[in-house]
């Protein structure tokens, strides 16, 4: 999935009431982040924390698993 299609759906009204579009999730066991529920590429992450298009708000449970949390600015 590419950056500008992220930013896209994260800032959507009809997608951001949905919890698995309106985050970004990083997977401590894998060591790979989520959104949507599919693994993306950890350099457009950094990218989106790097722009500051989306930050780190805290942990949380997502899939039954511990992880943290990214929203949109």
């Amino acid at each position: 999935m590419k950056k500008e299609t992220i930013i896209k759906l994260m800032n959507d009204e009809v997608y951001n009431n949905l919890s698995h579009y309106n985050a970004i999730y990083f997977q401590p066991k894998t060591g790979k982040f989520l959104y949507a529920d599919t693994y993306i590429n950890n350099e457009i992450v950094n990218d989106l924390i790097n722009d500051k298009t989306i930050t780190y708000i805290g942990n949380c449970i997502h899939q039954s698993e511990k992880m943290l949390k990214y929203i949109s600015i």
